[in-house]
């Protein structure tokens, strides 16, 4: 947690009319430093910021609304840190910062001091469960309702926490709470239309499913429970109806596609289960539940095969109330939520700590956050439960890299080629962590091995090209490039280097700003590409052109030495002798390393010295 965080959050709170003992732990004054080792890279493969992590989620929603924080009566005094407010700020701070053993510290601390706030058993609870510690989350969860009985979000946390513990009929008594307090609160439908499908309370699961849909006529989750409750009911028609509808929303949803072809095996059309099964592979070809049945009904002689023991596994599972959890913290993931996405695997991983993938999951999203030591210790676990994983040993490798354990990495990759020799991903990964050294001649040949493996991979090519770029062979940059963009034209980094390359040579300048602009097209918020495109402008004399897309492009990434090098070149070349001197300051006050800045630095001061004199 940084002084900035807790002033930002102190001044949110002075917004709101509130006075939460700010006064002791707002700094006076903070200079903008910047972290060790954190200045950009000078590649013209730079990237926009990526998007934040939806840290706080809710919390910032509640944080907005005062009605929602600490009871101001509980307070000891106004400005003292050691109150309610003051630990929730840090809590808070906390959790944005994806530090959640600090926000855990600080929400007990200030559900001490006011015991009697529902709201900070909240936010507690949501940091245990993403901890991974759904038990403790759910005490406290527990708590908050017996305190708030009509706060909706702390009834729907504990009826998850409740059916992530088995607790089944203390859940659906939760959801059965909520839809009292909101007939149309549709997480609550969904939830229990699951929980009683799992537990084949048929009649009126399909009723919430159906109210649901009344209020969300596209819900793939109710579509889906709906075909599940038909299946079983042996109405096989209407199944397929509602998990046809189900896929026009998820058109990969694995446990969808086996559905409609177990309904279609009970129907007795082989030929159309077949095709159902066989599109499942074209997505997971490693499911082997589904080849086994796939086999068992290509070579059937005589009636309807049994299901083997997986098949007849899954289809235990296929009505499981956790599946949504799990579809929806995919989902979450995918759109990089991923506060919400957390809690939804945690529920899941509480329910079926052997689940690989999303652990898996787990340990990518605290990657993300930072928190290096934590994936590793997810992957440890993944690895004891599944030895053999190679998804978990590359996964593995990339975490240690990041811990500086660079030996261990390499020898977890070496591990990888020996499990699986035909797997592009470790000599691509070995190709990564020499460039991430910048021994970028020794790592075209993995890059090159791995393009063997996977000619089409456009990722691979793209790093192989920036191999080449580094080492100032741009002929060869040129070729994969091109190569990349024959596989996909709307690759737009591979777009962006090509015309930054051009630029740069001061050749085909037409087709530099063709392919830059292609880029930025594509990703019109991306800094860097606005960068190339303002220095492609200045390349070809169109100054303020140039002018204008460089200074947008210090708006998007104002902290990148680079585009402000370029900006005091453009300055410089319009005789605006102070702009370019500030422009390249700065620059020199993010990489104060770059010997060319610093003497167009002096350069620029001489002809200001020059200019007084006059």
């Amino acid at each position: 947690m940084t002084n900035r965080t807790i002033a930002w959050v102190c001044g949110l709170f002075l917004s709101l009319g509130l006075t939460p003992g700010c006064a002791e732990i707002t700094p006076q004054a903070e200079s903008p430093a910047r972290p060790a080792g954190s200045v950009p890279d000078r590649r013209p493969l730079r990237q926009a910021q990526s998007e934040k992590n939806d840290a706080g989620g809710d919390l910032r929603a509640s944080a907005r609304d005062p009605a929602k924080l600490p009871d101001s009566k509980s307070r000891r005094s106004p400005d003292t840190p050691g109150t309610d407010y003051a630990s929730f700020i840090r809590g808070y701070s906390a959790d944005l910062e994806s530090d959640l053993p600090a926000a855990e510290r600080a929400y007990r601390q200030a559900v001490r001091l006011a015991p009697r706030n529902a709201y900070l058993r909240y936010v507690l609870a949501s940091v245990l469960l993403r901890l991974g510690r759904v038990e403790d989350a759910a005490k406290e969860a527990r708590e908050g309702v017996r305190l708030a009985p009509g706060r909706i979000r702390l009834r729907l946390l504990l009826a998850s926490l409740e059916t992530a513990s088995g607790r089944r009929k203390k859940a659906i008594a939760q959801f059965r709470a909520v839809l009292k307090i909101r007939p149309n609160r549709q997480e609550a439908h969904l939830y229990l239309g699951a929980l009683l499908t799992e537990t084949g309370e048929y009649g009126e699961a399909a009723w919430n499913l159906n109210q649901l849909l009344k209020l969300n006529r596209r819900s793939a989750f109710a579509h889906y429970y709906l075909g599940q409750i038909h299946l079983r009911t042996k109405e096989y028609e209407k199944a397929l109806k509602s998990l046809r509808s189900t896929l026009r929303s998820l058109p990969r949803f694995r446990d969808a596609l086996i559905s409609v072809g177990r309904v279609l095996e009970l129907q007795a059309k082989i030929p159309e289960a077949v095709k159902a099964y066989r599109r499942v592979l074209h997505f997971a070809p490693g499911n082997k539940v589904v080849r086994e049945r796939l086999e068992q009904l290509t070579n059937m002689k005589d009636g309807l095969p049994p299901p083997k023991a997986g098949f007849a596994k899954w289809l235990q599972r296929s009505t499981a109330a956790l599946l949504a959890q799990r579809i929806v913290g995919l989902i979450l993931f995918e759109q990089r939520r991923y506060v919400r996405a957390l809690e939804k695997f945690r529920l899941v991983l509480h329910s079926r700590p052997q689940d690989g993938r999303i652990r898996r999951y787990i340990a990518g999203i605290l990657e993300n956050q930072g928190q290096f030591a934590a994936a590793h210790k997810e992957l440890e676990i993944l690895l004891r439960d599944h030895p053999k994983s190679v998804d978990g040993r590359i996964q593995v490798s990339r975490v240690l890299m990041d811990l500086k354990r660079e030996e261990e990495a390499l020898k977890t990759l070496e591990a990888v080629r020996t499990l699986a020799p035909k797997d592009p991903r470790a000599p691509f990964m070995l190709g990564l962590f020499k460039a991430r050294r910048k021994k970028f001649r020794p790592a075209i040949p993995h890059y090159r091995r791995a393009i063997a493996l996977a000619p089409k991979n456009e990722r691979y090519l793209f790093n192989l090209g920036v191999a080449h770029y580094e080492l100032k062979e741009y002929r060869e940059v040129a070729r994969v490039m091109q190569a990349v963009l024959k596989i996909n034209p709307r690759n737009s980094n591979a777009n962006n280097l090509l015309g930054y390359m051009w630029s740069e040579q001061g050749i085909r300048l037409d087709e530099a700003v063709a392919a830059v602009e292609k880029a930025l097209a594509l990703e019109p918020n991306n800094g860097a590409f606005m960068d190339s495109l303002g220095w492609v402008y200045y390349k070809k004399g169109w100054l303020k052109k140039a002018l204008k897309k460089l200074e947008l492009a210090t708006s998007l990434l104002p902290d990148d030495p680079v585009i402000l090098d370029h900006l005091g070149d453009v300055y410089f070349a319009l005789k605006r002798w102070k702009a370019a001197r500030r422009a390249w300051r700065r620059s020199l006050k993010i990489d104060s390393k770059n010997k060319k800045v610093r003497a167009k630095f002096e350069r620029v001061q001489k002809e200001l010295q020059r200019a007084e004199r006059r």
